[in-house]
């Protein structure tokens, strides 16, 4: 799986980060055939740190990439990315 950074922001003393998570997803025969996206979110402060994975979301990029800015714009922190991600896919 491959990471990449999509965005921060800080709220207060919080930096929370966002990251496009990426699966190769192949055949039955071990050829490559599409990506498989998810997001990572991350939140520290000065005592404290947390995360969510989230993985297996979608294979559309365009469609990770609306998601990740929707997070970064509302500034999602690790605990409820879920229940937005959720919400997000049953638009």
């Amino acid at each position: 799986m491959r990471i990449d950074s999509f965005g921060s922001t800080k709220i207060e003393n919080c930096i929370i980060e966002y990251h496009i998570l990426i699966e190769d997803l192949v055949d039955n025969c071990g050829r490559f055939f599409c990506e498989n996206y998810g997001i990572r979110v991350i939140s520290e402060d000065s005592n404290e740190s947390s995360k969510a994975d989230i993985p297996g979301i979608t294979t559309s990029s365009n469609s990770i990439h609306t998601l990740a800015e929707r997070l970064l714009n509302n500034s999602v922190l690790p605990s409820t990315a879920l229940d937005i991600v959720e919400d997000y896919l049953l638009e």
